[in-house]
């Protein structure tokens, strides 16, 4: 969830320059308040960029929280095993391809473990990345027990309806299906505000969904978690999309 902002991040960051300065403060709140789509429907806007590059400036100025036991220097044992990496987020993150296959693991120990400053300069020094998108790629993988049951967890899929299947299969290259179907089987159950959870009932979230995804699975993962904060938003953003 997007809760919090580290303004220290925005200067480092080149993709904010492109926001009015007098804008971001604006823009802050959106994403503190859970307001995702929105926050990234007015920063694409005001700064030309794609939908996937807005995503990333958004979550690299992200301050998610670190584990209790955790000390200054972002060393530290994951309070009560909480802290855990999602091994399908790292298989969809774009800077995460950049590290060779063989050194993943010894980077998920490292981040589950939270010892911080250790597996940042370890991706860093693999990736060839400077030093706060080391830090984002490391937290955009990161994620605590219960958002991994709301995500992968099988007993709260429910299946798409044959017209969500149908543009899922339309939208999404062979290799990439069997991903995206659980993402959006996922997208459904821990909903708020619906009534109806049948895959009928979910068509049109779900539906939308897709249409913000383009058939891109990292943009897939962005839109079921904001369909989770609010699928009003996603509603609205896919209404905006282009025909």
């Amino acid at each position: 969830m997007f809760d919090r902002v580290d303004r220290s991040r925005i200067p480092r960051e080149p993709r904010w320059s492109r926001i009015p300065a007098a804008e971001r403060e604006s823009l802050i709140e959106l994403i503190k308040r859970g307001s995702s789509v929105e926050a990234m429907k007015r920063f694409r806007a005001r700064s030309g960029l794609g939908l996937a590059d807005c995503w990333r400036a958004i979550e690299a100025v992200l301050d998610r929280p670190r584990p209790p036991s955790a000390d200054s220097t972002g060393q530290g044992a994951a309070a009560g095993g909480e802290l855990r990496v999602s091994p399908e987020l790292v298989s969809w993150d774009e800077r995460w391809q950049r590290i060779p296959a063989a050194h993943h693991a010894e980077l998920v120990a490292s981040i589950e473990r939270a010892s911080w400053a250790e597996a940042r300069e370890r991706f860093r020094t693999l990736s060839g990345l400077p030093d706060h998108e080391a830090q984002a790629a490391i937290e955009a993988v990161v994620t605590d027990a219960s958002e991994l049951s709301n995500t992968d967890g099988p007993a709260r899929r429910i299946p798409l309806s044959p017209a969500n299947l149908e543009r899922l299969r339309g939208l999404f290259a062979p290799d990439s299906r069997d991903d995206a179907i659980r993402m959006v089987e996922a997208c459904g159950a821990d909903l708020p505000l619906v009534a109806d959870r049948s895959p009928g009932g979910l068509e049109r979230i779900r539906g939308a969904v897709l249409t913000v995804s383009k058939g891109d699975r990292l943009l897939l993962r962005r839109a079921v978690r904001a369909a989770h904060d609010d699928w009003r938003n996603v509603l609205w953003e896919a209404d905006d999309e282009p025909r």
